[in-house]
């Protein structure tokens, strides 16, 4: 970072896009197809990326004194570029004009600043104060974009280049406005509120070790032994930290002041790294070294060249960190003439480019104007693309993450108080904008503008070539869509600082409420990051709590902490936080060897006088003597006719500008800078200044999937599911046999569960259960085994019956176990039960408890358990109803609509079928049973008029021809959609199988039902015709066509008998259509077709058990629906 305040004048052919006359009067500039402006005498036009142009002036020196960046970004709306123009307006309210521009609603913002100054410099003695600069910002809201014209003067430029300034924005072309809507948009924006600003965090981080009951965030993490990440150790350099991690977490590189060091070992030991090749000497290096990781296996280093060549050199390592080789310089400016600092490296983890190579990501901030810049390359870092410019006013510091989907995302600096988001495509996809992008929130900042009246004690820099707040950002490894962005800010009492942390789950386009990672004790912290594992944020920090004000308890005692994070169903819950340390580090103290060897606590100076004058323990040599350069005390000063000077272009700084973290394998890496070994080591001598790391095993999120598409598109664990229909396909299921069926589109399809049979009691007939238990994210290979507790529940949903515990299963996950399988657990259904039985899993492990309440005495439905299962990845549910056939004739089945509210609504139900589904059924028809006035069903939809507190309707669901493959299934849901918005349903799941197992599956289920018929009649008749049909399913191979014939004739005549006895079903009193379905099954006998028979007997056997349910709900009308 030892770089030039001021960009050189350098003659250069610059590529430009310029009109015509621009071209030849220097006086228009084209930055947009449809958009120019006139640039005023003196000042000169180029673009500087793919998505930027600069204008600047020059003073009489030639150096340039002023700079216009121009740069367009495309809003979702006219009305969100409207919005964009009010929250800019609250950052500096009363600067701030609204006017029109361009014919188009604009504002326009002139104030005086604190200077922002690079990274290190010579040291020049006639600049020995804090300076100010003037900023100009236009802004106007041109169709659906925004237009931003930012300059920046340089300390003691002329004021007049800021009118300047502004005038050039006024003469801006652009499409036509249309005049009365503009001016109305006006009156509306001049009345517009001030965006407010942060609220303070709704919750804070526990510090000691959380109970058992309690949010899942709240994990105390493994602190035993190296593996388990107390243990600290040195590895090489000091300040300006980084670090990465491959994706199995076996290996570390860390890059500590450009000190580099690997693991191969899972971080338990690190070696130095060798370096080859390309721009090492230190005449040619200036620090700010990045590492990453791609998924080729290959570790990237980048290394900011010192001036006056400004780059960013890139190294790649094969061996896993051990050794790196240079490649080429990813960013170079030279020809530009632009200063470049603060870089960082970034790899997609998951997605690689068409050549099948790593697509790699450069951030960086341009110092000649403070302006983020951003490149890309899909070659491994080969070659790389034309620059992009992610949105950062003139504040720059930008950060750099990418996601599962290949999207891009740069947090930089917008203004003092606020931070910018940008998004971006892929590298693969050309580097694109996206629409609605950037950002703009009040995310806080740690220090305001600048330290000054309020100094960090022992930090030679404060905001002044850094950015305390270290706002960083990173998208969930296990969801494209969830972003976590955090930042010190400044607590509700202005007295300290919290880390907050803040999410998004629409990929950064709204975010939720914050809260801290830190525990609620007032101190001063600062230089956070942020990294994700398992969907969890993880977070370290350096944190003042312990410090205090006398000489034994000075103010710059300084810990290194980590703590986490967890969003789950729109809250972010903070978990316990850790002291990595053990010990104080007295931060005034700490010491860097300067240029001539020497180990000095100022190495380089420090850029403010209050750095060190407001350490507690004095004296403390920080500056330097105007005439001898020699060392001096601000308060003692120097010999006579010299003054004790601060060097603005000083710092080395001594603990970094930045501090990291590494995410990998269900391991955490921290790492950061001290002058005091922690407490795990030895002392060290003379407060030199190391770097120093703790490895950690997380812990693990276990759950079970609500829902599966197929093996790359299934339930990853998000809370919310993602998915209303979490009944259908979700790991929790039901079979007659007692190994795991195979996979169908990674789910097991499973069997609709046998109810009591004929001999039950004593005898019930026996079905299991099953669930998949699964890993968010990968552990590390040394944690202990985990037992994981499946308790299975089952409701007889029919009956309206709440959920009543079976039992439970458990299963044993090794360290490389991501998921397993429960064994069978063994259950029986009641005799009299329903058929529309509901199964579930609650699952829960040592310190990773399912939420209470427990789905125990709950009933399924929107009113019921149906929240709690959608908001706990630990509870899984199916109410699926598996149906087997031949092919040909589909048959019909029975639902019931049930309203368990106070209120009396319209229900609607909308049928859903994919299109695979659809391929394979024709002639699908619902109808409604018990129609009340004004229902209807109609092109897929049941509507339902005035349904009444504990009322019931039935849907009849029919189908006509069915042509499923073997070895496919075709799945139909009935979805009830309130406010446009699924909330409930059922589903069946047609699959095939040979004639035999067909007719035999049927005899089963007829089995079931006049089982449950003659235990509710008390029929000895009925149940000795339910043996019979118990007795036949059994067999194997063929069905004999005459006894099957002979059978279904003869259940004819006795449930002929059984009908006049038990029920009362008369045509004005057969809903279901029992009679009808009884000659049916009796004329389908006496055909030759198995097929046919199967069909009207199964047909028959829905409508007796609809009836009975609907008999038995009219004695106990208790249900959900």
């Amino acid at each position: 970072m030892r770089i030039l305040r001021l960009a050189l004048s350098i003659c250069c052919l610059w590529v430009m896009h310029f009109s015509p006359s621009f071209a030849q009067n220097a006086e228009t500039l084209t930055f947009s197809s449809d958009m120019r402006i006139e640039v005023t005498t003196g000042w000169v036009g180029r673009q500087i990326t793919r998505d930027a142009f600069l204008v600047e002036h020059k003073n009489a020196s030639n150096a340039v004194d002023a700079s216009m960046t121009i740069r367009v970004s495309g809003r979702l709306s006219h009305a969100q570029a409207l919005q964009r123009l009010v929250l800019i307006r609250s950052q500096y309210p009363e600067a701030t004009t609204f006017t029109l521009i361009g014919g188009w609603p604009g504002l326009e913002r002139t104030i005086e600043v604190p200077f922002q100054r690079p990274g290190e410099s010579e040291n020049d003695t006639t600049r020995n104060k804090p300076e100010t600069s003037i900023q100009v910002l236009t802004a106007v809201a041109v169709k659906d974009s925004l237009v931003r014209f930012d300059t920046l003067l340089q300390p003691g430029a002329a004021p007049e280049r800021g009118d300047e300034a502004l005038a050039m924005a006024r003469t801006l072309s652009a499409p036509p406005a249309d005049k009365s809507t503009s001016q109305e948009e006006m009156r509306k924006l001049k009345g517009s509120a001030i965006a407010p600003t942060i609220s303070p965090p709704r919750a804070y981080a526990k510090i000691s070790t959380p109970p058992v009951q309690g949010p899942r965030s709240a994990k105390p993490l493994n602190t035993g032994g190296r593996a388990g990440g107390a243990a600290a150790e040195e590895v090489a350099g000091a300040g300006e930290i980084d670090a990465a991690a491959s994706i199995d977490g076996q290996y570390f590189v860390t890059a500590a002041a450009c000190g580099v060091s690997y693991s191969s070992d899972g971080g338990a030991t690190f070696n130095a790294s060798n370096i080859n090749g390309g721009p090492t000497s230190p005449s040619t290096v200036d620090g700010d070294c990045g590492v990453a990781w791609g998924p080729s296996g290959t570790f990237y280093l980048s290394i900011l060249g010192s001036h006056p060549v400004e780059f960013v050199a890139l190294y790649t390592s094969a061996d896993h960190g051990a050794d790196f080789s240079y490649v080429t310089n990813a960013v170079d400016r030279s020809a530009q003439g632009i200063n470049v600092d603060q870089p960082h490296v970034a790899v997609d983890h998951w997605n690689l480019s068409a050549s099948n190579q790593d697509q790699v990501y450069v951030v960086w901030q341009e110092t000649n104007n403070f302006v983020s810049a951003l490149a890309c390359s899909t070659n491994g870092g080969s070659k790389w693309s034309a620059l992009a410019s992610p949105s950062s006013g003139n504040y720059g510091y930008p950060r750099v993450a990418v996601g599962m989907d290949g999207m891009v995302y740069v947090v930089s600096r917008s203004w003092p108080n606020n931070v910018d988001i940008d998004k971006f495509s892929s590298c693969a996809s050309g580097l694109v904008e996206q629409p609605g992008f950037p950002f703009s929130g009040p995310f806080g900042d740690a220090y305001g503008q600048l330290c000054t009246g309020g100094p960090i004690p022992g930090l030679d820099r404060c905001n002044d070539g850094n950015t305390l707040a270290s706002p960083v950002i990173a998208v969930d490894d296990t969801d494209p869509n969830h972003i976590y962005m955090a930042v010190a800010s400044m607590n509700a009492s202005q007295t300290g600082q919290d880390i907050l942390v803040q999410d998004s789950w629409d990929g950064g386009l709204g975010w939720g409420p914050v809260v801290a990672v830190n525990g609620s004790a007032t101190a001063v912290r600062f230089l956070s990051w942020l990294g994700t594992w398992g969907g969890t944020a993880y977070l370290g920090w350096y944190d003042r709590r312990f410090a205090g004000n006398t000489a034994a308890d000075p103010n710059d005692f300084t810990r290194y902490y980590m703590g986490s994070v967890t969003s789950a169903n729109g809250a972010l819950t903070p978990g316990p936080e850790t002291d990595l340390m053990g010990i104080d580090d007295p931060q005034c103290a700490g010491a860097n060897t300067n240029s001539a060897g020497q180990i000095s606590n100022w190495a380089n100076g420090t850029r403010e006088s209050q750095d060190a004058t407001s350490c507690t323990v004095q004296p403390q040599y920080a500056g330097f003597c105007s005439t001898t350069n020699a060392t001096c005390d601000f308060t003692l000063g120097c010999p006579s006719g010299q003054t004790c000077n601060s060097s603005p272009y000083g710092g080395v700084p001594k603990y970094g500008d930045y501090n990291t973290l590494a995410t990998g394998g269900g391991r955490l890496l921290n790492i950061w800078a001290s002058g005091t070994a922690p407490a795990n080591l030895s002392p060290t001598g003379n407060n030199l200044i190391n770097a120093y790391v703790v490895v950690t095993d997380l812990p693990s999120d276990f759950f079970v999937r609500d829902w599966t598409t197929n093996a790359s598109s299934h339930d990853n664990g998000e809370e919310p599911s993602t998915n209303p229909a979490f009944y259908v396909t979700s790991d929790v299921w039901n079979q007659t046999s007692s190994t795991v069926e195979p996979l169908v589109n990674d789910w097991v399809q499973g069997d609709a569960p046998i109810a009591g049979g004929p001999n039950c009691p004593p005898t019930c007939a026996v079905n299991y259960a099953f669930a998949r238990i699964a890993r968010r994210a990968p552990a590390a290979p040394t944690v202990s085994p985990v037992t994981v507790t499946a308790d299975f529940l089952m409701a007889d949903f029919g009956l309206g019956l709440p959920f009543v515990d079976l039992g439970s299963q458990t299963v044993t996950f090794a360290a490389t176990d991501n998921d397993l399988f429960t064994p069978g657990f063994q259950w029986s259904v009641p005799a009299t039960a329903s058929s529309h039985v509901c199964l579930a899993v609650q699952i829960s492990a040592p310190g990773d408890a399912y939420l209470p309440p427990s789905l125990l005495g709950g009933s399924p439905g929107a009113a019921g358990t149906d929240p709690l299962v959608l908001q706990d990845n630990k509870k899984a549910q199916r109410n699926l109803q598996v149906v087997s056939g031949t092919g040909g004739e589909g048959g019909e089945f029975y639902a019931i609509i049930h309203n368990n509210e106070k209120n009396i609504p319209d229900i609607e139900i909308q049928e859903f079928v994919n299109p695979e589904s659809a391929k394979f059924v024709s002639g699908s028809q619902v109808t409604i049973v018990n129609p009340a006035r004004g229902d209807f069903a109609k092109g897929g939809r049941i509507f339902l008029k005035g349904v009444r507190p504990g009322e019931d309707r039935w849907l009849r669901l029919s189908f006509g021809t069915v042509s499923v493959p073997e070895g496919k299934s075709a799945t139909y849901q009935f979805q009830e959609v309130a406010q446009n918005k699924v909330v409930n349903g059922f589903a069946i799941e047609l699959k095939r199988e040979p004639p035999a197992s067909i007719v035999r599956s049927g005899l089963r289920r007829e089995a079931d039902v006049l089982s449950r018929f003659a235990a509710i009649a008390n029929d000895s008749a009925i149940k000795k015709a339910a043996q019979e049909s118990e007795s036949f399913s059994t067999g194997t191979g063929a069905v004999d066509l005459n006894q099957y014939r002979t059978l279904l004739l003869n259940q004819a005549r006795l449930l002929l008998g059984g009908f006049i006895r038990h029920t009362d079903a008369r045509p004005a009193q057969d809903p279901f259509g029992l009679v009808a379905g009884l000659w049916a099954m009796d004329v389908s006998a006496r055909s030759k077709d198995e097929g046919v028979m199967s069909t009207a007997a199964g047909a028959l056997m829905e409508r007796l058990d609809a009836y009975l349910t609907w008999k038995r709900r009219a004695m106990t009308p208790q249900a959900t629906r």
